[in-house]
């Protein structure tokens, strides 16, 4: 399969012609109906339309390219994420200068590979590759048809600590954070203490949508300046679950001596 690049820049090209085009079909390969039929003797492929019922048989019946890129699209338009950053923030641009780069990269393809892994973690300096990393990962999932959301973790953690008190739409915020398949959570813990003093209620928010995705085995991304002891410190609880779930996926970006370390 091609590049998520590749697919979203090709999508924005089909949408522009589509616009000044009279043709009668966006996609001449399946006649928009979304599915190729495969003939069983010879391999000619044709629009699933033009095999009537009672041939059917002699057929076997794959989806068209469009139709997989555009669920790749739909996919990244409901992430929460412009399209554009997947086409900015992937494995083809992410640079691995140093060794610490190139071990990131690895560890994060092979978490892509691993079909049981549970989650996913970088964490240390900014400036380091982080959300580009995790940004790379999200867009190879799309490109396998995995939905995902996507945390900012200022932005969105201060509407559920608003919403604490109307339970309606609290309960809707915590649905759509602990039902989806993938959630990348940016930046987490991002200004938790300030002044001297954590925001417990922030903490408590994080440690509800953090345990049920743990309970129930939901694949979590996540990118901090918070090292994993530094998590520990913060709170035991909420550290150690970080820990379960990302594994031997967690990653300690240390940006100055190359050095990589895993949950350290």
């Amino acid at each position: 399969m091609q590049s998520v690049s590749e697919i979203v820049s090709r999508l924005k090209l089909k949408a522009n012609s589509e616009s000044t085009s009279s043709s009668d079909y966006k996609c001449y390969q399946c006649k928009d109906t979304g599915m190729i039929f495969i003939n069983i003797a010879n391999g000619e492929e044709v629009p699933a339309s033009d095999v009537p019922a009672s041939q059917q048989g002699g057929y076997y019946s794959k989806p068209c390219s469009c139709a997989i890129e555009k669920r790749i699209l739909e996919l990244m338009n409901n992430s929460g994420i412009d399209p554009e950053q997947y086409q900015k923030k992937n494995f083809s641009t992410f640079v691995a200068e140093t060794e610490e780069q190139k071990k990131m990269k690895e560890l994060a393809l092979e978490f892509i590979r691993d079909k049981e892994a549970l989650g996913f973690g970088v964490y240390g300096r900014s400036g380091t590759g982080k959300t580009h990393i995790c940004m790379a990962i999200l867009g190879e999932l799309s490109k396998k048809g995995i939905s995902h959301r996507y945390f900012n973790y200022r932005k969105d953690v201060r509407e559920l600590v608003a919403n604490k008190f109307n339970s309606d739409e609290y309960n809707k915020l915590m649905d759509r954070w602990t039902s989806t398949k993938v959630l990348y959570i940016d930046d987490i813990f991002k200004f938790v203490v300030s002044n001297g003093k954590t925001n417990t209620e922030e903490l408590r928010i994080m440690f509800e949508i953090i345990n049920a995705r743990y309970l129930n085995k939901k694949i979590t991304i996540f990118s901090s300046e918070f090292t994993g002891r530094d998590l520990l410190e913060l709170d035991e609880a909420i550290g150690s679950r970080i820990i379960d779930i990302t594994g031997r996926y967690g990653v300690k970006c240390t940006g100055n001596n190359y050095r990589i370390s895993r949950n350290n």
